[in-house]
């Protein structure tokens, strides 16, 4: 897999960890979602073309665990202190519908991790690449059938026949940054030697970084429009810009060194970021005497540097070899 990767998720994930912080209400950084679901679509048509057996139940392994064990662990803490949680809300039925992968909205909440909400597209494309993993294992045919499906259920929540708020959910048209993904992968199958140049590299990194700002405008502003014109579609620059680039970057640096690292557990980082940065907003920000932006400041790079070594830890002592037990148990 292209190391330029594991940085480009690490990004993503601090993106959306920084979002979420909002820093004197600079809240910029969302689209580091965009950008992973850009990701998905390169990695699983790789990982289709390279090996398609147990293709479900390996998704399934990497997703599943860690999701569970934060979001039992929300629920069993909402009960407990229900007060320091915004927009959560815990029953049942809500706790069914967040383990299954199944969307929803009540009160506000929905899932109960609230970053779950991406995970339900996730297994969406996961569900649909394997059910034409069904009936062939031409994977061409596979991702063709399903950037068919996903654009039918586009068109048919477009369409307003059906009112349907699963059908509303799913036919988001940031699924289409999923194809995308696999578009790239296919450029990159196809025509890596050919922008594997300097100067094509070099236009495409300034591409890349005025799509960045661009996507931080809009996201700066809150401007309305179509997700996949102005995330989608810069993402998808940016992502080809790090798998383009392969093998040109300083990768001996300890900051690219670090970063991969922090690609490695970016999927950590993205579920428990919340819990490591609500201990500074919710519990010691409102025991300080005095606020101000360097205050503020301080918290910001205490809170985000606590979100990578928590979630570096969490992945190598319990993500990780919790994988290996569960692959080494359902895969023999």
């Amino acid at each position: 897999m292209i190391k330029n990767l594991q940085v480009l998720r690490a990004s993503a994930a601090l993106l959306v960890a920084y979002y979420h912080f909002g820093y004197n209400d600079i809240k910029v950084g969302f689209f580091g979602v965009d950008i992973f679901f850009i990701i998905s679509g390169f990695i699983m048509s790789y990982v289709l073309f390279k090996n398609k057996r147990n293709f479900f139940l390996k998704r399934v392994i990497k997703i599943v665990p860690m999701y569970y064990i934060v979001t039992i662990l929300i629920s069993i803490l909402w009960f407990l202190w229900p007060h320091l949680f915004h927009n959560v809300f815990v029953d049942g039925s809500s706790l069914i519908k967040s383990l299954l992968f199944i969307p929803y909205s009540k009160f506000t909440s929905g899932p109960i991790l609230s970053s779950g909400w991406t995970l339900n597209y996730e297994m969406y494309f996961y569900l649909a690449l394997s059910s034409f993993l069904l009936f062939t294992k031409k994977t061409n045919f596979i991702l063709i059938g399903t950037t068919l499906l996903l654009s039918a259920t586009y068109l048919l929540q477009l369409s307003n026949i059906i009112n349907n708020y699963y059908l509303i959910f799913l036919g988001n048209p940031i699924v289409f940054e999923f194809i995308l993904g696999v578009i790239l992968y296919w450029g990159y199958k196809n025509y890596k030697e050919r922008f594997n140049k300097k100067l094509i590299l070099i236009l495409l990194g300034i591409t890349s970084l005025l799509c960045l700002i661009g996507m931080a405008y809009f996201n700066l502003n809150k401007v309305e429009g179509n997700r996949l014109l102005l995330y989608g579609i810069p993402s998808f620059i940016i992502t080809s810009f790090f798998v383009f680039s392969e093998n040109k970057w300083p990768a001996e640096t300890w900051i690219y060194q670090w970063f991969y690292r922090l690609g490695n557990a970016s999927y950590v980082i993205y579920l428990i970021h919340p819990f490591v940065m609500n201990i500074f907003l919710r519990l010691l920000h409102p025991l300080l005497k005095f606020d101000t932006n360097l205050v503020a400041f301080a918290e910001l790079i205490v809170s985000m540097f606590f979100v990578c070594i928590t979630s570096d830890f969490v992945h190598r002592k319990i993500e990780k070899p919790l994988i290996v037990k569960i692959e080494q148990l359902l895969l023999k």
